[in-house]
Parts: C-alpha cells; sequence; structure tokens
C-alpha cells in the first residue's frame, strides 16, 4: 500500500513539471541605462527562460514576449523614448534667382540597436539581475542632400533672338514666358502650353502683332507666343523630355532652324511628358532681346545634341495680278535628329522630325 502511495505521489510531482500551471517562477532585475533608464522586477517562468536559451541566432524584441509580456510593453517603450528621428533635406525653388534651389541638408537621427539589447537581455537571464548600458546607431535621413543636388541638376537651356520685334510682340513674349517660369512637371504627368500659357486674348493680357495663320503673316492676337513655345520645345527636347505633341509651322521662322519650330494655336498644343520617378523645374526669362528657358531635373548620365538640315529648296512661282506685289520665298523640305551621347561618345540618334515648309510665291503687278 505505501509503495503504491509513493508512486502515486511521484506521477503527480512529474506530471508538475509538464503542465504549465505547476511551472516555476523566478524574480529578475532589469535595469537599462541610456539617455533614460529603465529599472524593474519581473516575475518569469523558469521554462521560459530555457526555451529561449535553446535557440540560437539573432532574436527579434516580440521573443520577450514568451518570458513576460511587462517585460516586452517596458522595452519596447523604453526603445521609443531613446529614439530621435532624422530630419530629412529639404528642398525650396524659387524662380526668381538665378541659382533657384536652395537646400539644406539632413540631420541624423539615433537609436537603440534593438537587436543587440535583445540579445544580451537573453544572454543575461540566466543571472537574474540584468544592467546593461545601450548601445546606439545613426539613423540616416530617407531624403539627403546629395540625393536632391542630383535632382536638380542643370539639363539643358536654349535661347532665341527677338530684339528686332514690336513693341506688342516682345510684350507678348514676355507674357507667355512670365506664365512657364516656375513650373514643376511632377513625376509621371505632363505639361500642356496652352494650359499653363491660356487662351491668347486681351483679356488674358496678350496685344496683337503678326502671327502665321493659313500659310500667310497676318496681325492676330498673342504674335511671338509661338517663339516662346518654340524656344520651351528646344530646351525640353535637349534635356531628355518626351515630346507628344509639337507640330510646325506652315512657313519657316527666322528665330530657329527649320525642323525646329513648335507652333502653338487654339487647336495645335505643344505637350510634354515626365516619365521619370523625380521632378522637372523649368526657368524662363525674357529681356526684350533673347528669351531662354532652362530645364533642371534628375542628373543624366548622357548628352543631347540636335542636328537639323534642309534637304530640298521647293522653288517659289511668280504670279501676275493687279493689286499686290510680294517678293517670294522659296519652301523647304528638312530634318531634325537627336544625337545621344555618353563620355563623349555617341550610343544613338534618332531622327524625330520631317517637315515640309509652303514657298511663298511672288506677286508682281499687272502692267497695262
Amino acid at each position: 500500500m505505501k509503495k503504491k502511495l509513493l508512486l502515486m505521489f511521484l506521477l503527480v510531482i512529474a506530471s508538475c513539471f509538464v503542465v504549465s500551471g505547476c511551472d516555476e517562477t523566478t524574480t529578475i532585475y532589469v535595469k537599462l541605462q541610456g539617455k533614460n533608464s529603465m529599472e524593474k522586477e519581473y516575475q518569469v517562468k523558469e521554462s521560459s527562460i530555457n526555451n529561449i536559451q535553446k535557440n540560437n541566432g539573432e532574436l527579434t524584441i516580440d521573443v520577450l514576449k514568451n518570458i513576460n509580456t511587462s517585460l516586452y510593453e517596458d522595452v519596447q517603450n523604453f526603445l521609443n523614448s531613446e529614439k530621435i528621428e532624422p530630419i530629412d533635406a529639404t528642398l525650396e525653388f524659387d524662380k526668381t534667382k538665378e541659382n533657384p534651389f536652395a537646400i539644406t541638408d539632413g540631420i541624423n537621427g539615433i537609436k537603440v540597436n534593438e537587436n543587440k539589447l535583445v540579445n544580451d537581455i537573453i544572454d543575461s537571464l540566466s543571472h537574474k539581475n540584468i544592467i546593461l548600458n545601450v548601445n546606439y546607431e545613426i539613423v540616416e535621413p530617407k531624403v539627403k542632400k546629395d540625393d536632391l543636388i542630383k535632382q536638380t541638376s542643370f539639363r539643358s537651356e536654349y535661347t532665341t533672338f527677338y530684339s528686332t520685334s514690336s513693341a506688342n510682340r516682345k510684350h507678348n513674349i514676355k507674357h507667355a514666358t512670365n506664365k512657364i517660369n516656375g513650373t514643376i512637371i511632377l513625376p509621371k504627368s505632363k505639361f500642356s502650353f496652352n494650359e499653363v500659357v491660356g487662351k491668347r486674348s486681351l483679356d488674358n493680357g496678350f496685344l496683337s502683332s503678326i502671327i502665321i495663320a493659313n500659310g500667310k503673316f497676318v496681325e492676330g492676337v498673342g504674335g511671338g507666343v509661338c517663339q516662346v513655345s518654340t524656344t520651351l520645345y528646344n530646351s525640353l527636347l535637349l534635356g531628355g523630355l518626351v515630346i507628344n505633341e509639337a507640330r510646325q509651322h506652315s512657313l519657316p521662322v527666322s528665330y530657329t532652324e527649320p525642323s525646329t519650330d513648335c507652333m502653338v494655336s487654339s487647336w495645335s498644343d505643344l505637350v510634354v511628358e515626365n516619365i521619370s520617378d523625380y521632378p522637372v523645374y523649368i526657368l524662363g526669362k525674357a529681356d526684350n532681346e533673347k528669351v531662354t528657358f532652362k530645364v533642371y531635373g534628375m542628373e543624366l548620365d548622357y548628352q543631347i545634341k540636335r542636328e537639323a538640315k534642309v534637304t530640298e529648296v521647293v522653288p517659289y512661282k511668280t504670279i501676275v495680278n493687279s493689286t499686290e506685289e510680294r517678293k517670294g520665298k522659296n519652301g523647304i523640305k528638312s530634318y531634325a535628329k537627336l544625337i545621344y551621347y555618353r563620355n563623349g561618345r555617341e550610343f544613338f540618334s534618332e531622327v524625330i522630325r520631317n517637315d515640309y515648309y509652303l514657298p511663298q510665291d511672288e506677286l508682281t503687278l499687272q502692267i497695262d
């Protein structure tokens, strides 16, 4: 009978080691010292310590949940209290300045080396008295000054001249240029000349000057705006943007080479797409002698040059009439090509336009 009772007692004792409710607990003291400090005692089951110590490799903070929930929460709060968030570099774009970008440097943050702290706590559990000085690591800003400098690199510029233009035409060129100056084309988005500049009307600030309409030079509101669109078009071409819409004039213009002009009107637009992951910035300036557009954006690892050539001259005709005299001008056929260079060597080229400009017939008066 005594043997039976002893056997039953031993079975009960053995079962206690299997059932978690019978697990022995111990007190551990934890003190973490950094800018702040954390100091507390925790009741921990012996088996949870033994089980953790059997694991190999780096441990994450979640492992503390298996030891003591309060310990996990306190360490998490301690980590947060020790953290100083980094400050990103900043960028300001001022269209009124020759150097339009003001970039401030980012500031590093710091945080406790979480993995080392957790592993040091686990490694020290058997001592029951854990006092640790924490180790910190640098947290760099997501946006750095060098990144912003690369993202605002000078990419291209183009200039055309108009010092001999009429006062109204000069006004229109400056007015349209000012509307475009400071434009930012966001990543994966498009720029429309007509949307930004608006309708060429007296109400929108434009004056009457000479325009090209139906193959003739005539008076119309907004004369000179096509010189602005042409100048912008070439600067964006050389800056590596995608041209979605651009049309030639019916007649050659004097301010740029054939096949490099860009006519805008109520039915014709200049549409450009920024397919990159970074903004493109446009500066424009008109000073009554020349108009210039500069393009800035993510630094390119190649350069673009433009080639324009006349391939054929189309002779004008002489027409005798009784009302008007006019000198004739030959028409032309031409093309424009972009040539891409890397490290000074050409690696790609493409013809982007083939154009035909109408001749202007010569008119002579009929002599009776």
